[in-house]
């Protein structure tokens, strides 16, 4: 199971059937470094750190419809995640001059497996690379932490 972090989007089923903002604990818990609707957390979504399982989750596809499954009721969609496109552009926008994505001429989903170039704009749909090189596919990543960036710039 995935760590939570302040600022994910979360289901918190025992209080509410919305997508709920996860917030930083300004009581300054070092093991409920989380909260929302006035509820701590630990940093894998359990109330209390002896609880078996968590009382969060993240809102996901797959966790709206399971959770819509075992309560019988409709929960809130969650967030659409934005494209690579809209990311790079967010990126190029912010002022960033080079951004470097992993990239494909063919999957759709390139990762750390594939080449990586920096990618400086975008022209009808395609990402272009520092060397004038089109791209059809590119997953922008965090060049000191190795990780996809998967939300648009603050």
């Amino acid at each position: 199971m995935r760590e939570f972090k302040a600022g994910d989007k979360v289901y918190f089923p025992k209080k509410s059937n919305k997508v709920l903002l996860l917030e930083k604990n300004e009581i300054v818990y070092k093991v409920y470094p989380f909260e929302v609707c006035d509820t701590v957390f630990t940093v894998d979504g359990k109330y209390n750190t002896r609880d078996a399982l968590p009382l969060i989750f993240h809102a996901t596809e797959e966790n709206h419809e399971l959770l819509e499954k075992l309560y019988g009721v409709e929960f809130e969609a969650p967030p659409v995640k934005p494209t690579s496109i809209e990311i790079v552009q967010a990126l190029l926008a912010r002022g960033d001059k080079y951004i470097p994505c992993w990239v494909s001429g063919s999957r759709e989903n390139p990762n750390r497996h594939d080449s990586w170039v920096y990618i400086y704009t975008i022209s009808k749909n395609r990402f272009i690379d520092e060397s004038g090189r089109t791209w059809q596919y590119a997953t922008p990543f965090d060049h000191t932490a190795g990780e996809a960036i998967t939300e648009l710039p603050e």
